[in-house]
């Protein structure tokens, strides 16, 4: 079993974060407000867009756009995306995976967003993600990520993935209505050292204060 199991299950359960242009921008109304201050900020004044992308990866909504200030706060408006870019929620199926995760209703469509980072000439640099320590990941570690859900929905149940050289567990547990939702991932197990073991939850509530962190 190969160790990128870890991450196919997790995306599968919770959002996929990619990198973008401007290309294809539209405009929505503005459903969420989202505002913090990143914690290892030193950067100056730059832009924060709020990007999403349909199952291609080749269309790109732009959420909502502003400047992270020279102190690292930020407030995000995130509007709703066009009916093309939610997608099917689904999970990775494997005979070698005991259990299951079952998405309620069974076609149930959503669409993540993520935090981008961009020079005042429109230079990609990195992207904020909101978590409660930082890295690396550690056993308690938990991340905060916002996805979109066409219809209100749900994800219980839990699978295990292992073999003589990896052990990985996914439990899912949260409701979502329709529209934005909070998703987080917490770390149950972290444990990278041979043979790696991974425990994680994928819950609605986070266990402890949550941080904006910029990676670059």
């Amino acid at each position: 079993m190969k160790r990128f199991l870890l991450l196919t299950l997790i995306v599968s359960v919770t959002v996929i974060i990619y990198n973008c242009d401007d290309s294809g921008l539209l405009p929505e109304e503005k459903t969420l407000e989202i505002s913090g201050k990143v914690n290892n900020w030193s950067l100056g004044a730059k832009i924060l867009k709020a990007i999403v992308k349909d199952s291609t990866g080749s269309n790109v909504f732009l959420a909502d756009s502003t400047t992270i200030a020279n102190d690292g706060s930020f407030t995000l408006k995130i509007k709703t995306p066009p009916d093309n870019f939610f997608w099917i929620y689904s999970v990775i199926t494997d005979t070698n995976c005991p259990g299951a995760i079952t998405i309620t209703p069974p076609g149930l469509k959503q669409t993540p967003v993520s935090f981008d980072v961009y020079t005042d000439t429109n230079t990609y640099m990195g992207k904020l993600q909101k978590n409660s320590v930082g890295y690396p990941v550690t056993p308690g570690s938990h991340s905060v990520s916002y996805i979109n859900f066409k219809d209100a929905g749900s994800a219980t149940g839990s699978t295990t993935c292992s073999d003589s050289t990896i052990s990985i567990k996914i439990t899912a547990n949260f409701t979502g209505t329709a529209g934005w939702n909070t998703v987080v991932l917490v770390w149950n197990i972290f444990n990278p050292i041979y043979p790696p073991r991974y425990d994680a939850t994928i819950q609605n509530s986070e266990p402890a204060a949550s941080l904006w962190y910029y990676v670059p």
